[in-house]
C-alpha cells in the first residue's frame, strides 16, 4: 500500500506562518498605508494613486484625513482608520480619494473589508468568467486583467518569502506530532474501503500484504516547504527513504518551479466556454495548462498507476480551485482510502469542542462525480483525528 498525504494552507497555518488570503492582503493594504502616512499629500505606485483631500482647495495631509474619515465609504482606508468617532461636517471640505491602477487589487481589498474574508482565486475565476460574459470584452481587456493578476502572484511570492524568513522555528510539540504520524502511522485495514477489500488482488495476495506501506508521496500545494524541515531532522531513515516529495504549485523564488496561482476545475460547467472563447490569453492562469511548465504533475501520474494507494489530507480544504487534480487522485482505481485530518477547536458559546471535518469531507464530495465511491472511500469521523494536537 502507497500513501499520498496533500498538504495544504491548514498546514502552514498551524505552523503559526501568516500564510491566509486575508493576512495577505491586510499586508498589501498596511504597506500602502506606510507609503501614503510618509508622503503625506500624494501618492502614487503601479497599483493605486492617492489625490490630496481639500479644504477650501487648500491641501490636507492624509493625517488630517483621519479625523474625519468615519464619514467616508471608501474601503481602502478602513484598516487604518477604523474606529475614529470625530466627524467635520463642512461642505467646505473634501476627502482624498484612492484610484486603483489594478481592478482585481480593488475587488479582492473591497471582498476583504466588506465580507470579511477573500478567496484570491475564486474571484479570479469569477471574474474571467464575467469578461467573458460580456461581448464587448477584447483581448486588451484580458491581457490588462492577466496583468493585473500577475501583480497579485508577485506581491504574494513577495509576502510569503517574508513570512517564512521571519518565522523558521517549529515547535516542539507540533514537530514530535508530525513525525510520530510520518514515521509511526501503519495502514489499518478498518480504514480501506469496501472496494478495495473485495478486489480480486486482496483476496489473491491476502489484506496483511495489501497493507503493507511502501512508498509515500508527499504532494504539497504550498509554496513555503514547511513540511520538508521534518525531512532534514529525522533520524528515521528507512521512512524518509520511502518518500517522494513534489511541490505541485511551485515553491517560492525558484525559477525551474514557479509558482503557479489560478483556477483548476476543468469540470465546472463554465471552463468549457472559457476554452472556446477565441479570446487572447483566457487560458493563461487555468492550473492544469500551467501544470505543463515542469514534469511535477505527470510524477503525481506515474505515482498513481504504482500500487494501491491511501490518501491523508493535512491541512488541505480540497476546495474547487483544485478539482482536476483531486478528482483525478480520489477517483482513481488504485485510491483505497481518504482519511482526513480534521482541525479542532473550543468553542466558547456552546462550551464544546468542534472541528472542521463535515467542513473538508463536504469539499471532498464536490471533487468526485461518482457519490458511490465517496462514501465508500471517505473515512468516517470515529476514525479520524486532529493533525496538531
Amino acid at each position: 500500500m502507497n500513501r499520498i498525504i496533500l498538504i495544504g494552507n491548514g498546514f502552514d497555518l498551524a505552523h503559526g506562518l501568516k500564510t491566509s488570503y486575508n493576512d495577505f492582503i491586510d499586508w498589501i493594504v498596511e504597506s500602502k498605508h506606510k507609503y501614503l502616512e510618509e508622503n503625506r499629500y500624494r501618492y502614487e505606485d503601479n497599483d493605486i494613486s492617492y489625490s490630496p483631500g481639500k479644504y477650501n482647495n487648500i491641501n490636507i495631509p492624509l493625517e488630517k484625513v483621519k479625523e474625519v474619515f468615519s464619514t467616508s465609504n471608501d474601503t481602502f482606508f478602513m484598516p487604518l482608520f477604523a474606529g475614529d468617532t470625530s466627524y467635520v461636517n463642512d461642505q467646505s471640505f473634501s476627502y482624498g480619494s484612492v484610484n486603483y491602477k489594478n481592478s482585481f487589487l480593488k475587488l479582492i481589498i473591497q471582498s476583504r473589508y466588506i465580507k470579511g474574508w477573500a478567496d484570491i482565486e475564486t474571484m479570479f475565476y469569477d471574474e474571467l468568467n464575467r469578461l467573458l460574459n460580456d461581448e464587448k470584452t477584447t483581448d486588451k481587456e484580458i491581457k490588462k486583467f492577466n496583468s493585473d493578476f500577475q501583480r497579485i502572484i508577485n506581491l504574494l511570492e513577495e509576502y510569503l518569502l517574508i513570512v517564512v524568513k521571519s518565522n523558521n522555528l517549529i515547535e516542539e510539540d507540533i514537530e514530535n506530532r508530525i513525525l510520530s504520524l510520518l514515521t509511526n502511522n501503519p495502514v489499518s485495514q478498518n480504514d480501506m474501503s469496501i472496494e478495495f477489500k473485495n478486489s480480486k488482488e486482496t483476496r489473491i495476495r491476502g489484506i496483511e500484504k495489501q497493507l503493507a506501506l511502501d512508498k509515500i508521496l508527499i504532494l504539497d500545494f504550498n509554496y513555503t516547504k514547511t513540511i520538508s524541515k521534518y525531512f532534514a531532522n529525522s533520524t528515521n531513515g528507512v521512512i524518509m527513504n520511502k518518500i517522494e516529495y513534489i511541490n505541485i504549485h511551485g515553491t517560492l523564488n525558484d525559477q525551474l518551479n514557479p509558482i503557479i496561482f489560478g483556477f483548476g476545475d476543468e469540470l465546472d460547467e463554465n471552463y468549457l466556454k472559457i476554452e472556446k472563447s477565441r479570446l487572447t490569453g483566457v487560458l493563461e492562469y487555468i492550473k492544469s495548462i500551467n501544470y505543463l511548465r515542469t514534469s511535477n504533475y505527470r510524477s503525481v501520474l506515474n505515482f498513481l498507476e504504482l500500487y494501491n494507494f491511501q490518501v491523508f489530507t493535512w491541512g488541505h480544504s480540497c476546495g474547487l480551485t483544485d478539482r482536476t487534480l483531486l478528482n483525478h487522485i480520489f477517483e482513481h482505481n488504485n485510491c483505497a482510502s481518504i482519511k482526513p485530518f480534521y482541525y479542532q477547536w473550543f468553542d466558547e458559546k456552546t462550551e464544546k469542542y468542534s472541528n472542521n471535518y463535515i467542513e473538508v469531507v463536504s469539499n471532498i464530495a464536490r471533487n468526485f462525480t461518482d457519490k458511490n465511491k465517496l462514501r465508500d472511500r471517505v473515512v468516517d469521523l470515529s476514525r479520524c483525528e486532529q493533525l496538531i494536537k
